[in-house]
């Protein structure tokens, strides 16, 4: 499937990544130096939550891999930072959010049906928040804060010195294991995972650009803006978007091994459809006219209740 952004005219293709199985048994502790990872690919590098309406490229580096085994998920994100910080210290934290320190997100649609879906933040302290979404905000999202994802395991490891502003750091890695089962917690995920199965994926970076180093202790300044660098643009900038996040698909082929590329390339990028003619009128504010007729707007058919049908007549 292809977007074509209004205002640039872009042409926008989801981005994929194919999941492959761990090739040795993953510990959760935030060192991405072992055998499973090493063999697995990286994403692309994350680009600005606005792309291609913005064309400034993120100030760092962020990157993740996944892979996948008979029971688990598994999550690993490479952030650079030259100043690694934290202070938000409560797991669940809604005042202040996880988001108001620099932090890592995963979004998870696993039947990639445009709602019910997984959200996780985690900043570089190891604390988090996990949450289910209902629906997306713009359709009234009732937010499960108080959800929690059964078995779920994350650590960080901090390159450099946490919470030390007086030195330079390269960043901070991070892993999370997420049993497949809860997966498929009010979602159509089936189980065992079959080998083409996809699902809708997002990542996300929050990076304070200046934050107040006056102290010991970095800390963000109130009402400060920050960006938003996402492995798949959303395009708007509302990253609640499912249906505009990238394809995970996944191979029964052990990471390391031959690449599975039929399921690399499932998604080709096909011709851009031909320009629309374009009737030419004989003055600049000519008309075009319509027939009385009735139209019915809606129902979205996952949503009767927020966007019913609604029967319109057409102005004349």
């Amino acid at each position: 499937m292809l977007f074509r952004s209004r205002t640039s005219g872009t042409l926008i293709q989801p981005r994929l990544y194919v999941c492959y199985r761990a090739s040795a048994p993953i510990t959760i502790d935030g060192d991405l130096n072992e055998k499973a990872w090493w063999d697995a690919p990286w994403t692309e590098p994350f680009q600005d939550h606005q792309w291609p309406h913005v064309s400034a490229e993120p100030a760092y580096t962020a990157r993740a891999k996944v892979l996948y085994d008979d029971e688990n998920l598994y999550f690993a994100a490479q952030m650079q930072e030259p100043n690694v910080w934290g202070t938000i210290t409560a797991r669940d934290s809604y005042h202040p959010a996880i988001y108001e320190d620099n932090d890592f997100e995963i979004f998870l649609d696993p039947d990639g049906d445009g709602d019910e879906y997984f959200e996780f933040e985690v900043n570089a302290l190891n604390v988090s928040w996990d949450m289910f979404h209902e629906k997306e905000y713009h359709r009234g999202n009732t937010l499960e804060t108080s959800y929690n994802v059964a078995g779920l395991r994350h650590a960080v490891k901090v390159h450099g010195t946490l919470n030390y502003h007086y030195d330079e750091d390269l960043g901070w890695t991070l892993e999370v294991k997420w049993p497949l089962k809860n997966l498929a917690f009010r979602n159509d995920f089936p189980l065992p995972v079959r080998r083409g199965q996809i699902m809708r994926v997002n990542f996300s970076r929050v990076q304070y650009y200046q934050p107040d180093t006056s102290g010991l202790v970095t800390q963000r300044f109130p009402g400060q803006g920050c960006g938003d660098w996402i492995w798949n643009s959303t395009v708007s900038g509302d990253l609640h978007l499912p249906e505009m996040w990238g394809r995970f698909v996944f191979s029964d082929r052990v990471a390391g091994s031959d690449r599975d590329r039929q399921l690399e390339n499932r998604f080709p990028l096909l011709a851009p459809p031909p320009e629309p003619k374009r009737h030419r009128l004989e003055q600049q504010d000519a008309m075009v006219f319509f027939p009385p007729c009735k139209i019915t707007i809606g129902p979205d058919p996952s949503d009767e209740k927020h966007s019913p049908a609604q029967d319109r007549k057409s102005v004349v």
